[in-house]
């Protein structure tokens, strides 16, 4: 019993300690690039940086939101499985599932404590990463900055005075709680979101030339 024990426990203890540092370098890396102060050449080019930011913000948290949903049905259906498979074994009783295979009980006991292992860590995985909390607020920030963008969209279409100062300053202020409320995210997820803009525009380059034939 202490044989399984103490590895499993060491394992734990090893997954928990990964989290946490991943958790925390998320935390330290909020990417300071979308920190953005009102720039030189009036107006409209201040207002179309925070534009822009915000549309790679919400690109980001896009990317987030399907991998953290990827993930999370994943995990679920393995729960699923290894939890199904689990209660067969235990219904069915070792001695008689290992003569009905012809396998030795030794053999079938390894593989159910296998399976029980695995199935702790399926249920640590799911408590610690928590896919859907972690999704639900990326969900938000996603309606969070669509929101900003469809606001300074709508501003854009009307005429901005170069010099009006009180304009971007509402929506620098703006931009600028919106970054601190966001979930973290990483350098990585910046580049996972720039691939993911460009593959969504050459997709778009590659069907732009159809509609007019269509039509």
């Amino acid at each position: 019993m202490r044989r399984t024990v103490l590895p499993t426990i060491g394992l734990v203890a090893l997954l928990r300690t990964l989290i946490r540092c991943r958790r925390r370098s998320a935390a330290d890396a909020r990417s300071s690039q979308f920190d953005l102060p009102a720039l030189p050449g009036g107006a409209a080019r201040s207002l179309s940086t925070y534009l822009k930011s915000a549309n790679t913000l919400r690109e980001i948290h896009s990317v987030k939101l399907s991998r953290a949903d990827r993930a999370g049905h994943w995990l679920k259906f393995m729960l699923i499985g290894l939890s199904t498979t689990a209660t067969c074994i235990g219904f069915i009783g070792i001695s008689d599932l290992a003569d009905d295979l012809g396998l030795s009980s030794e053999l079938v006991t390894v593989a159910m404590n296998a399976f029980l292992l695995a199935l702790l860590i399926a249920v640590i995985a799911e408590l610690s990463w928590r896919f859907g909390d972690r999704a639900g607020e990326h969900q938000r920030a996603i309606v969070v900055l669509t929101v900003f963008i469809r606001d300074l969209e709508n501003r854009l279409r009307e005429p901005v005075q170069e010099k009006d100062s009180e304009l971007v300053g509402q929506f620098g202020e703006r931009h600028k709680l919106i970054i601190e409320i966001l979930p973290p995210h990483t350098d990585r997820d910046y580049l996972r979101a720039k691939k993911a803009t460009a593959k969504k525009q050459r997709d778009k380059r590659k069907i732009e030339p159809k509609n007019p034939s269509q039509t």
